[in-house]
């Protein structure tokens, strides 16, 4: 864990420096490498997606009461041609630019390529409108102070999500006793369904889901999200949370070897009739569910 304060004034010893010799992510990751935390998520829209916590500067105003130095600021747009190919379908956007909220001076500090160097830029604790910093992120390993801890929702952070790993892989997590409920991913329409960091569509995308596949439910976090574990054909198992309404309990857990039968359905009125008939049936086509 770095401390945040330091982590925004050591933006401060790069202004200045090029922009074509340290982009905006690459920037931020010096910052973090100087403070002890040596990271490399490839693009900020893949730092967004790592955040413990998103949301609009309103938003962390409300929630944690301060936008704390050290935070990190994002700029997200709406997907488009210029977004990377993996995170156009995920639901949450495009984090086309990233840099550091630093408490003092004009605000924030950033390597921008318009101005083809690393600056300032005015963010004052609120949404900068027309393209402007309109996301912060809030990061498990920072130590922000007595200010903010990290609470989401108003309650701590299950143990299993503050321990798990940095990169994209799977978590080693393990439940602390034997979980025994199960239920089924379905959906009326789509593909797969996301599996996200946190009990809310602002956070970051964990997985995506097959619809058809066996989770274990470990938390109900309320009538809208639920913790889930899920087991991918490689056998690795990621951890997370899921729209309650995707998830089909199982009367009993699944067995050890099972097949599946594809029943076309002209309507949907047809197709859930047959998933009221028989547990464990889904419905699916081909779009992505959020």
């Amino acid at each position: 864990m770095i401390s945040a304060a330091d982590f925004a004034s050591a933006g401060f010893s790069y202004l200045g420096r090029s922009y074509s010799a340290m982009d905006c992510q690459a920037f931020v990751e010096r910052c973090m490498a100087d403070c002890g935390l040596n990271m490399d998520l490839g693009g900020s829209n893949s730092w967004y997606r790592e955040m413990t916590w998103t949301g609009t500067p309103e938003e962390c105003l409300r929630v944690f009461g301060c936008i704390p130095a050290g935070a990190l600021l994002f700029i997200l747009e709406p997907p488009s041609a210029s977004t990377p190919a993996r995170f156009r379908g995920d639901g949450v956007g495009d984090a086309s630019h990233m840099g550091i909220r630093t408490g003092r001076g004009q605000g924030a500090i950033h390597s921008s390529q318009s101005r083809g160097c690393v600056c300032e830029s005015v963010f004052r604790d609120r949404t900068v409108p027309n393209g402007g910093w309109n996301r912060v992120g809030l990061y498990r390993r920072f130590s922000y102070g007595e200010a903010v801890d990290l609470r989401l929702n108003g309650e701590a952070p299950d143990v299993a999500d503050s321990e798990a790993p940095e990169s994209e892989a799977a978590s080693p997590e393990a439940p602390a006793e034997p979980q025994t409920e199960y239920a089924r991913v379905f959906a009326a329409s789509g593909s797969t369904v996301n599996m996200r960091k946190g009990p809310g569509l602002y956070y970051g995308l964990t997985e995506r889901v097959p619809v058809g596949s066996v989770v274990r439910l470990l938390k109900r976090v309320d009538d809208a999200w639920t913790r889930i574990a899920y087991t991918d054909a490689r056998k690795a198992v990621w951890y997370g949370y899921m729209q309650s309404r995707f998830l089909q309990p199982l009367k009993q857990p699944p067995a050890a070897s099972t097949y599946t039968v594809h029943v076309p359905c002209l309507t949907e009125d047809k197709a859930r009739a047959l998933i009221r008939d028989y547990p464990g049936a889904f419905m699916s086509s081909e779009s992505a569910v959020t």
